[in-house]
């Protein structure tokens, strides 16, 4: 079952990371703070903690219509991101 998570995590992750910089682009806090949250959920499964908590951060910001993040910053979370994938991919 893990190993599944796991697979589906790494697989819809590219997908998950150009939609929220898609909504950023657009100005939509709303469907950023959606799409986050599925995120935010995904990573706390699979035990990104770093990602987990830095989505959980945006996802505030967005609920509260503050979410200005800068190309770094979202260069951030793409890191997190590629670090808790290769991660997982050590771990199988």
């Amino acid at each position: 079952m893990l190993k599944k998570v796991i697979a589906s995590f790494k697989e819809q992750l590219p997908t998950h990371l150009s939609n929220i910089r898609e909504c950023i682009d657009r100005n939509e806090a709303e469907i950023l703070r959606q799409r986050v949250h599925a995120l935010k959920s995904m990573s706390g499964n699979v035990g990104a903690s770093k990602l987990t908590k830095a989505l959980g951060d945006i996802e505030t910001g967005a609920a509260t219509g503050r979410f200005i993040l800068s190309e770094e910053e979202f260069d951030d979370i793409e890191e997190l991101a590629r670090h808790a994938a290769a991660a997982l991919e050590r771990w199988q």
